[in-house]
Parts: C-alpha cells; sequence; structure tokens
C-alpha cells in the first residue's frame, strides 16, 4: 500500500484557487520565485527598483516587475496570501553606512504597508542582513516591528532566526536574517524553524574549468599568511591570508569549504565574489559559479558585465533556505 505523508499533503494542499498567491518586493533577479519551485505557489507580482535586476528578472521569468514601491497602487495589485521582501541591506549591514532608518534604503520598507493593509496577506516573510536584528540595540526591527503590528500582524522581533545556507548543502557560508509575521489570526507558536545539518559542500564542486576563467586571475602573491585554526563543525570559511590589511574584500581563502558570503558592491580587490587560491592561481569567482554556489540552475542567466552581474549575485538570496522557510509557513496557513 502507498504511504502516507500528511506534511507533504498538507503542503502540497490547494489554499485559494488551487495555489498560494504571493508578492515579492525587493525582487533582486527573482530568487524569492526560484526558490517557490516544487510549491503551489504563484507569483502575482513583485517591484525592484534597480534597473539591472528587473532585467534579469524578465529575463528568467518572463514577468515585468514594477519600479518604485511608493508609486504602486495597492488597487492595482492582485490579492495575496503571502507578501516576501528583501529590503535594502546597506543600512544595516556591517559592510554598509548602518544609519538604519535615517537612510532612505531603509525608510523603504514602510513603503510596502499600503500593500499589507490592503490585501492582509496571511503571512509576511523579511530576509535581510543578520544585523538587522540588532540595529541600534534591537531598536530599529521593533519600530518596523510596530508598524506592520498595528495592521494586525504577530511581532516580528519576536520571529525569526539567523539561517546558514552552508547547512542546507550549499557550497557558500550566507547567514542571513529570516523573520515571519503571522496576520493575528494564526499562530505563530506553530511554526517549526528549518535546523538543518547537511553535509558541508566545498566550493570547488561548482567550479568552472580553467580555460573558462582566465581573465578573473588576480596578479599578486604578496598577502599575509594566516595561521590555520581548528574548529569544530564543517561550516566554517577556509581563510588562509589577507593583502594589505583584513577586511573582507582582502582575505584570500581556499576552495575546500563554503564560499564566504557575496556581497552587492564590486569594488576592492576581492569585488563582489571575493578571492579565492584555485590550485595555484589567486583568482576572483565567474557569475556562474557564484550562481551555482546559491544553487541556481546552470539555464539562469545574468547578461550583464561582469561587475554588474557579481553584485547582482552578491545580492542575491539562497533559493533552497527560503524554500525551507516556504514550506515550514505552508504548514500552518494550509
Amino acid at each position: 500500500p502507498d504511504q502516507q505523508h500528511p506534511e507533504e499533503d498538507l503542503i502540497m494542499s490547494p489554499i485559494r484557487h488551487g495555489v498560494l498567491r504571493y508578492y515579492e518586493a525587493f525582487a533582486g533577479i527573482g530568487g524569492a520565485t526560484v526558490a517557490a519551485k516544487g510549491l503551489p505557489m504563484t507569483c502575482v507580482g513583485g517591484a525592484e527598483y534597480e534597473p539591472n535586476a528587473r532585467a534579469v528578472y524578465w529575463a528568467n521569468h518572463g514577468k515585468h516587475l514594477d519600479g518604485n514601491l511608493w508609486d504602486i497602487d495597492p488597487g492595482d495589485v492582485e490579492p495575496m496570501d503571502m507578501f516576501f521582501m528583501s529590503p535594502p541591506c546597506t543600512p544595516y549591514s556591517r559592510a554598509g553606512n548602518r544609519r538604519g532608518l535615517n537612510d532612505p534604503a531603509g525608510k523603504v520598507i514602510f513603503a510596502v504597508l499600503p500593500l499589507i493593509e490592503r490585501h492582509k496577506p496571511s503571512a509576511i516573510i523579511v530576509e535581510n542582513t543578520i544585523g538587522f536584528n540588532s540595529h541600534a540595540d534591537g531598536r530599529t526591527i521593533r519600530k518596523i516591528s510596530k508598524a506592520f503590528e498595528r495592521l494586525g500582524y504577530h511581532p516580528l522581533h519576536e520571529c525569526w532566526r539567523a539561517l546558514n545556507s552552508a547547512k542546507f548543502g550549499l557550497p557558500t557560508r550566507r547567514v542571513r536574517f529570516f523573520g515571519v509575521m503571522l496576520r493575528k489570526d494564526f499562530d505563530p507558536s506553530k511554526l517549526i524553524w528549518p535546523n538543518p545539518s547537511n553535509p558541508m559542500v566545498p566550493l570547488r564542486t561548482v567550479l568552472l574549468p580553467p580555460s573558462q576563467v582566465r581573465d578573473l586571475v588576480f596578479n599578486r602573491t604578496d598577502f599575509t599568511p594566516h595561521v590555520p585554526k581548528v574548529r569544530r563543525g564543517g561550516y566554517h570559511l577556509q581563510r588562509l591570508g589577507h593583502f594589505d590589511r583584513q577586511f573582507h574584500d582582502r582575505y584570500l581563502y581556499g576552495t575546500d569549504a563554503p564560499a564566504a558570503t557575496f556581497c552587492r558592491h564590486s569594488s576592492g580587490l576581492g569585488g563582489s565574489s571575493g578571492l579565492y587560491l584555485v590550485g595555484d592561481v589567486i583568482r576572483k569567482l565567474h557569475p556562474r559559479e557564484m550562481l551555482r554556489a546559491h544553487n541556481f540552475s546552470d539555464d539562469f542567466v545574468i547578461p550583464m558585465p561582469y561587475a554588474i552581474a557579481t553584485g547582482l549575485n552578491g545580492n542575491s538570496l539562497c533559493p533552497p533556505v527560503l524554500h525551507a522557510v516556504y514550506r515550514m509557513i505552508l504548514l500552518v496557513i494550509s
């Protein structure tokens, strides 16, 4: 007899019109849409201010995104059951300006409030840098949370986790804030957060042949080596040394461990990808290698110059992590 899988049946059950409808704000290149593959979900709209990201989204997903969230009429947006957003992380990141809500890029999170007030989705997901929850000793996230609580949602600062992509079996260590605000007719205590412990996957498993990356060679070898550290667990970076001074874009990494977190800004020695010792060659990563590390398929395209393509990669989420968060929420709101 066929085995019964009640959890899977619940996740795959129709919610409204056969599928759960979601909206993605600050969509980037569409990682939230990639994460929804295999689930009963359909995207009813999205917004992204950066024109290069919108172009890549259209090239891969065949949909046009809205631009400025402040200009969107909520009445022009289809009803939704879930709302995903990944607002700019620069105001909260250690590598950014840390101005929080004093930065226009920080305030833009409030531009989604009219959409939430109009459509009242069952769940709101927020993805951001891990500094999002601790900025200004937690006052920033509480202020943001209050704005959504007034619309009928549970507090954001009470329902979040730091999720490490390497634990999900990806060859990059990207630790990100994931927060969930359920509408108050749902119980957030029923959310069972994913906590995987997959084997470590090294960066070398997704590298391209040397013949395809010759133009990425870094012509300096004068790095200061680091003394290897013995660490427990299998998700630590292999930091081999640094150039000039210890800063995120100047570290040299090995490929027998996950890649370091990619970043949005492509300036600096290592650019968006960082610098890696591959065999006896020091080089940056190719955009395809970065996409593979985030678990985008090889048919996903970013038809942009190198600096733009790697920057868009660095600004993207890891779809398998969000996929697990989607499944967690579906179990509660289905």
